[in-house]
């Protein structure tokens, strides 16, 4: 019984660990006036979206997404302390969107097969 306790007791505290770990307090960046709950908002919109572009276009499979923490912490790593806007915040996302989930050029070959010759194009 002691030992099942046990058990709970440090699979409750690593959850609570993890769960503090990513919210509002995880964002390092201003995004233009923005207060930290808008920012998580707007990055959730920017995951949502990129998520459903690259699955249409054939770079994610149907159970992948493109997360905001992953997101998150790539602006945070550029901009931490910097107020920044969400233009620049695009830039930087795209940028490491695309590194980080390659399509390949331009995209999935076997959604949309390239021309034949350049004369298609």
């Amino acid at each position: 019984m002691r030992i099942n306790l046990a058990i709970f007791l440090l699979l409750f505290a690593s959850n609570a660990a993890l769960a503090e770990s990513w919210g509002p307090d995880a964002i390092k960046f201003n995004l233009e006036d923005s207060s930290k709950i808008q920012t998580m908002l707007w990055v959730s919109g920017y995951s949502y979206s990129s998520t459903a572009i690259y699955r249409r276009l054939g770079c994610l499979k149907k159970d992948q997404n493109i997360g905001s923490k992953y997101l998150v912490e790539k602006l945070n790593s550029k901009y931490s302390g910097i107020k920044i806007t969400s233009e620049e915040a695009s830039k930087t996302l795209d940028l490491e969107i695309s590194n980080g989930y390659p399509c390949g050029p331009p995209y999935n070959k076997k959604m949309f097969p390239a021309p034949k010759d350049a004369r298609q194009i």
